[in-house]
């Protein structure tokens, strides 16, 4: 059979997006750190806008002045531009009102954790060689809050007597973030119990004496071993649950970029308090004397037009820009709500997430929720994380084949390995073992790629001598 090519016309339908939807996607997109440039440029560039420090009201009668067709347009593809109901300018503190103010607390570099510890010695200690001996404990220890050698190793390289590393690393442990300086998590969750401010009775016992049954989850045992009913013993394990295994985390560990969170969670009386962190960028409004040349009759059918186009324009700008922070809101609320247990537990409480779960929540599209999470950051009690960390992909569990997030599973493998024993570490298909005797399903092929994430190197090449 012979192919012919054929040209004539034909219909189809295909999606164009219009300069409005461009430029509200164009700012969705944008990093706090660059919408503050931004705007600058927009001002610079567009004489019918100006910054002021009050409010936007105004904006929306100047809005209303745009055609019925155009504002349907702008509107339809976010579908919402309800008020907030966002606290912008106050942090609660039970019911005290305090004035919260983002540009002093953020740092063009963040302190790393060597950084915080060293000062911390700076304060502690008074005798040369313990500071010296302090300042090289601290260059040990990981982005964990870990000690990577012994302090054997550390005195052979200085000189000293064991004695003198071990107590200067007991200072070190007192330090915060508490847990910092531990060998293994065993005595990271001791030192962090020590240090809480409510004592519970029997917390400590659990992780000093039974720590091998605490990790198999074997609380019966340890409640028979200890004499108290099961109940009594569940107070206790639910402190050491929010025990943070990586006290490191949340500091520096490289030279950063200049980062600034785009919004931030808190979670006050049992409610999360969302602040969108942009108290500091300018305001706009339309500068008056333009709006009053563009209504006067008098004004030359040349001028009327250039300033009609740059109202229009600016018009635009400032409705994105208000999109962009609502935007942000309800997709960090709805996301609050879903990944509570990080929240409350940190890294591991994290669950499986898609953006098509955020986007049906709140009625926007896929894309919408993808853009507005792209290379935007979120403060949280744990630390300053991407909003893209949020989503995860899932395992399925053995019994009754529910979703576990990746991410919770990655946290599992770095644990186990943190306590292995570091002559015979695991391999991979061993790990694999471990994770199902925990109910998960997972390949060795998996773990390894977990693995490389985590920048953790094979067994063969982390055994130690």
């Amino acid at each position: 059979m012979k192919q012919q090519q054929h040209i004539g016309p034909y219909q189809h339908q295909k999606m164009i997006m219009s300069p409005y939807l461009h430029k509200i996607i164009e700012i969705l997109q944008l990093p706090l750190i660059n919408l503050e440039q931004r705007i600058y440029n927009e001002i610079t560039e567009n004489p019918m806008l100006e910054a002021e420090y009050d409010s936007l009201e105004d904006a929306t009668d100047d809005f209303n002045e745009i055609d019925t067709a155009k504002q349907e347009e702008l509107l339809k593809y976010f579908e919402d531009t309800s008020d907030l109901g966002y606290y912008s300018s106050y942090q609660f503190d039970g019911n005290k009102e305090k004035k919260h103010d983002f540009i002093e607390k953020t740092l063009t570099r963040p302190p790393t954790l060597q950084e915080h510890l060293v000062w911390q010695l700076r304060l502690s200690t008074v005798n040369p060689d313990d500071f010296r001996i302090g300042e090289s404990i601290i260059s040990n220890i990981d982005q964990r809050g870990y000690l990577a050698c012994s302090p054997e190793e550390i005195a052979r390289g200085l000189s000293c007597s064991v004695q003198g590393v071990e107590k200067v690393l007991h200072i070190i442990q007192t330090f915060e973030p508490y847990g910092t300086g531990c060998r293994d998590l065993r005595e990271c969750l001791m030192i962090q119990i020590k240090y809480l401010p409510q004592k519970d009775e029997w917390a400590l016992p659990v992780v000093d004496k039974y720590f091998d049954l605490l990790t198999k989850r074997q609380y019966s045992r340890i409640a028979r071993k200890l004499g108290v009913p099961l109940e009594t013993l569940k107070r206790s394990l639910k402190i050491i649950k929010k025990l943070n295994p990586y006290p490191g985390e949340g500091y520096e560990v490289k030279k950063s970029e200049y980062v600034v969170p785009d919004v931030m969670v808190e979670k006050v009386n049992d409610k999360f308090i969302i602040v969108l962190n942009d108290e500091w960028i300018p305001r706009l409004r339309i500068n008056q004397r333009y709006k009053n040349m563009l209504k006067n009759k008098g004004t030359s059918q040349k001028l009327r037009k250039y300033l009609k186009d740059k109202f229009m324009q600016a018009i635009l700008f400032m409705k994105s820009i208000e999109q962009r922070r609502t935007t942000i809101y309800r997709v960090t609320e709805t996301l609050a709500k879903i990944q509570s247990e990080f929240f409350d537990q940190g890294p591991q409480g994290i669950k499986s997430l898609t953006l098509k779960t955020i986007a049906q929540k709140i009625g926007m599209h896929e894309s919408t929720v993808s853009r507005v999470t792209s290379n935007k950051f979120i403060q949280t009690p744990w630390g300053v994380y991407e909003l893209k960390y949020f989503f995860s992909s899932s395992l399925r569990t053995i019994e009754d084949n529910k979703e576990v997030a990746s991410k919770k599973v990655m946290e599992m493998i770095k644990t186990i390995i943190i306590n292995e024993d570091k002559k015979n570490p695991y391999a991979d298909d061993i790990i694999v073992d471990i994770i199902k005797k925990e109910g998960i399903i997972i390949s060795r092929r998996t773990v390894a790629k977990y693995r490389k994430k985590l920048g953790i190197l094979p067994s063969n090449l982390r055994k130690l001598k």
